[in-house]
């Protein structure tokens, strides 16, 4: 009866535990929909033989929060919009947990959601800016304020008209007007440029062709480093059409993705564009 008494507090106290991680991350990642179990980049993955996290002390909130993204468990397979799978669970490293919706989730649209997401849990909704074409960067109170036109030249008009009310509909809607309206080129018009040296967690491989319609984009999710300043990072992406936000697998173990600075420069040399980004003014929570 002891026994049996020991193994119930065991089993209470451990999902208690597991409760409350749960509600802290719903704090910073309000979309997820596990209720019982977080899977991160520590758990998940092994590091390398002879580095570590310790190196990733001075990251600002931004790549502390990318760093912490919650993850789904090793079994989950990357889904197609339009149904089916676009790669199975052995195929892949690990699928982000970040709903989605719509075919705009490529992984160029990801990007752009990320950031939104990010603004989001700073609260800084209204400092989000983000431009199409050659248009000035459209906040949240232009978006509010106005309609967006184009010409007959293509160029961007936000006309004028009745406020509405800010909510996350609306900021949604903006998020969403940007990344359909957008392209690779647009994406990358809208970061710094950095050499490949400096990346860093949060930073962004942009490849694309010559009219910007098609390519591809990785965010750099996690990093380890060893004690000779070596680098190892985890990357993120998505499909050319709408599926899950994934980290794929680039050899045989799939709890191992890491990458060093010269396997991230072998990424998809298909396109005859391509460049290493930074996002610029993101607000420090």
């Amino acid at each position: 009866m002891r026994f049996l008494l020991s193994v119930f507090l065991f089993l209470f106290t451990a999902n208690s535990l597991s409760a409350g991680i749960v509600e802290e991350y719903k704090k910073q990642y309000d979309f997820i929909s596990m209720e019982d179990t977080i899977f991160t980049f520590e758990s998940e993955f092994v590091l390398p033989k002879g580095y570590d996290y310790s190196f990733n002390n001075d990251l600002n909130s931004f790549q502390v929060w990318l760093r912490d993204f919650p993850l789904w468990h090793q079994w989950k397979w990357v889904g197609r919009y339009k149904g089916g799978k676009e790669f199975e669970s052995e195929e892949i490293a690990r699928p982000v947990h970040l709903p989605w919706d719509g075919l705009r989730y490529s992984s160029r649209g990801f990007m752009v959601r990320i950031i939104a997401e990010y603004y989001r849990f700073a609260k800084q909704e209204d400092d989000f800016a983000f431009s199409i074409t050659d248009s000035e960067p459209i906040t949240l109170d232009t978006w509010l304020s106005s309609q967006p036109r184009f010409s007959s030249q293509g160029k961007l008009i936000m006309k004028p008209d009745m406020k509405r009310e800010k909510s996350d509909r609306e900021f949604y809607s903006l998020v969403h007007f940007v990344i359909d309206k957008g392209s690779y080129i647009s994406l990358a018009a809208n970061l710094d440029t950095i050499s490949m040296d400096d990346l860093s967690i949060g930073d962004l491989l942009i490849c694309h062709d010559r009219t910007g319609k098609n390519g591809q984009a990785y965010i750099i999710m996690n990093s380890a480093e060893n004690s000779g300043g070596e680098k190892r990072f985890i990357l993120a992406t998505g499909c050319p059409s709408a599926c899950d936000f994934y980290i794929p697998k680039f050899d045989k173990d799939k709890n191992s993705p890491w990458l060093s600075l010269k396997e991230i420069h072998a990424l998809s040399t298909e396109f005859e564009h391509r460049g290493y980004y930074r996002f610029r003014d993101i607000p420090n929570r």
